[in-house]
């Protein structure tokens, strides 16, 4: 009985020894960030579920995606698609695995997704957002709908994906690019500003319209950041895009007009633009300053990673002699490698082709 009792109490000890020398289990960290809408939010470590729905949830994906590694805690997204040309493949080795949203997804078709965080838009917080919390998912929302929001919230993103050094780096790809064109523009008087006219084209229902952006969205600020003197800008007072009339357009008589499509055929509507008789009555049509605004995978006009390549774009086309150094083709090339990691080579073979009528 001592022999048994010894043996048992060597095995205790050692086994208390051995436990004493194990490791202690990290306590995961946790993360807390405020978020675009001014919110502490708590989270209990990094996520690894995340989902990503609600209005203008693929300018959301397409941020995202400007992070390596990010793939792999995507676990579901929202059918945004603009145009008959899909993005996420492209960025994406685990699409097979995702779950595709439909629309205005409610918060009862998120939930099975287990997400331990969901990124909304601000605006989708009493619809989406609230819903979303009371069932206790967690929510983070981004804004990015000017260049001072957008490096906010990418530095939102980098915290939420544990990432903060990416997050300076895209902020200072964005910011280098902007102070470049800024830094030639902004001594700029309006005698050498052309005024400009920016126009999203829409045909609902077979009924065309032609709609400004309000003063203080980034397509405003574009054109003045590029060199351009938005002449709508009085007359952008609305919370949204606002329909004007070709009377309204004859009037401001613009030295160029833009025209925005986001379903990706601009270059079409300005050829018939141009073809039409009213049209040509335009000093802008006249001039053979009528553009079309680029498009690949989205507008490049909008709050979406692009809107670098679209301020690229629209300085060299509204102040050529100041940017003749500029090729935006090359920017193209550049801002896919160094944002989302493709190769030369599918930028060549899957982006340019989608720019061919955009960038003649």
């Amino acid at each position: 009985m001592k022999t048994a009792f010894r043996i048992g109490t060597i095995v205790v000890l050692a086994a208390a020894i051995l436990s004493a020398c194990a490791p202690v289990a990290a306590t995961p960290k946790t993360l807390t960030l405020t978020d675009a809408l001014g919110r502490t939010v708590d989270l209990p470590g990094i996520p690894q579920r995340i989902v990503i729905a609600g209005k203008a949830s693929g300018l959301l994906v397409n941020a995202y995606y400007l992070f390596p590694g990010s793939d792999e805690r995507l676990v579901g997204y929202e059918n945004r698609m603009q145009t008959s040309n899909d993005f996420i493949p492209l960025v994406s080795a685990g699409i097979a695995n995702k779950s595709l949203l439909e629309v205005d997804a409610a918060a009862e078709q998120i939930a099975p997704l287990k997400p331990d965080l969901v990124i909304l838009k601000t605006y989708m917080k009493e619809k989406l957002g609230d819903p979303l919390e009371q069932l206790s998912i967690p929510v983070v929302y981004l804004e990015m709908e000017n260049p001072e929001q957008f490096t906010r919230d990418i530095r939102i993103l980098g915290a939420v994906l544990g990432d903060p050094t990416r997050a300076e780096d895209i902020v200072k790809y964005y910011s280098d690019i902007a102070d470049t064109i800024t830094g030639r523009t902004a001594p700029l008087d309006n005698a050498n500003r052309p005024t400009t006219l920016l126009l999203q084209y829409t045909s609902k229902g077979g009924e065309v319209a032609f709609n400004i952006p309000p003063a203080a969205w980034l397509q405003t600020q574009m054109v003045e950041m590029a060199g351009g003197n938005p002449i709508w800008k009085d007359a952008g007072t609305g919370s949204g895009w606002q329909v004007v009339t070709l009377e309204q357009i004859a009037a401001w008589n613009p030295d160029q007009i833009v025209i925005v499509d986001y379903k990706g055929a601009a270059p079409m509507v300005v050829a018939d633009l141009q073809a039409n008789s009213e049209w040509q009555a335009l000093k802008a049509v006249q001039s053979g300053n009528l553009h079309a605004f680029p498009v690949d995978f989205y507008s490049w006009d909008q709050a979406d990673p692009r809107w670098i390549l679209g301020l690229t774009w629209l300085a060299t086309t509204l102040q050529p002699a100041k940017f003749s150094d500029l090729d935006v083709k090359d920017s193209v090339n550049v801002f896919y490698q160094r944002m989302y990691n493709l190769s030369e080579e599918d930028v060549n073979a899957k982006v340019m082709p989608l720019l061919e009528d955009d960038l003649k």
